[in-house]
Parts: structure tokens; C-alpha cells; sequence
């Protein structure tokens, strides 16, 4: 929506980054306040895991990829979703 808006692709992806941030980091603190037990082992994992797939990507993005090669994977990834949900929702059940 970013991008229709008329954000350029890298800072609509950048700011879409941002704003799951956020999210994820307020549902974790939710989630922690309601007396949850984590298994940190796990937890720690994605943590990292998912820190050095964002630094892989974002140095991709930054320095191999061009806006028409950001916008067709950006496409691509949607497109994929939106097959899961129509897989998941219609044909499944």
C-alpha cells in the first residue's frame, strides 16, 4: 500500500520493516506480561536468526538489487501470499 501510495519501493519496504518491528516487539512485550514462560532457547534463535537474514537482506537490497528488481520480488512475495490464502481458505476447507 506503500508503494500505491507513491512511496519509492525501498522506502516502502523499509518502512513496512519498521512497522512489523514494532508490532512484534509490542506483541512480545504483551505476551511477556501475561505471565508467559518463553523457551528463550527458541526464542533466542529466531532472534538472532531473523537479525542476520535483515542484515543480509537489507545489504542485498542497498547494493545488488535495482528498483524494477525490488518492486518484482516485493510482487512476487504477494502473489505467493496471496496463493497460501486462497490454498488455506478456499480450497483447503
Amino acid at each position: 500500500l506503500l508503494y500505491i501510495a507513491g512511496l519509492e519501493a525501498k522506502a516502502a519496504a523499509a518502512t513496512s520493516a519498521f512497522v512489523v518491528t514494532c508490532s512484534g516487539l509490542s506483541s512480545l512485550a504483551a505476551h511477556l506480561a501475561m505471565a508467559a514462560r518463553p523457551d528463550w532457547l527458541i526464542w533466542m534463535s529466531c532472534v538472532v536468526a531473523v537479525f542476520l537474514g535483515s542484515e543480509l537482506g537489507s545489504r542485498l537490497m542497498a547494493q545488488k538489487l535495482k528498483q524494477k528488481g525490488i518492486r518484482t520480488t516485493f510482487g512476487l512475495v504477494l502473489w505467493g501470499i496471496a496463493l497460501f490464502l486462497f490454498v488455506n481458505d478456499v480450497l483447503i476447507k
